[in-house]
């Protein structure tokens, strides 16, 4: 099981980090359009398919383990940031303070996990 969760925790980690630097190339390139079905849908859809495996193997994890710094209404909030965060990054007028703030947050959490 945690090998699963740790290969999950591993490609959100990645799956964050292109959302991060995807909103910031956005912002510094006019040039740059992205359309709904051709790139937000299918990056959102593969978030949600790893992220859906990782809530069911990290809420398994947690209920057993019972790590000190980790609780369930975490991994229910980073599921729910990580889904946005694959959306917000296309757009320019997401915020950025808000987006480095849910960035940060999902980081702590996938890390944690993978200590």
């Amino acid at each position: 099981m945690e090998k699963k969760l740790i290969d999950y925790t591993t490609q959100l980690i990645e799956y964050c980090d292109i959302s991060y630097q995807r909103l910031f190339e956005l912002i510094e390139n006019d040039q740059i359009q992205y359309e709904f079905f051709n790139d937000v849908k299918p990056f959102a859809d593969k978030v949600k398919k790893v992220a859906d495996d990782w809530k069911a193997e990290a809420m398994d994890w947690v209920g057993k383990e019972k790590p000190k710094y980790l609780h369930t209404m975490q991994i229910e909030t980073t599921y729910d940031h990580l889904l946005s965060l694959s959306i917000s990054c296309f757009y320019r007028d997401t915020k950025i303070k808000r987006f480095k703030d849910t960035y940060q947050s999902i980081h702590y959490v996938l890390n944690q996990i993978i200590k």
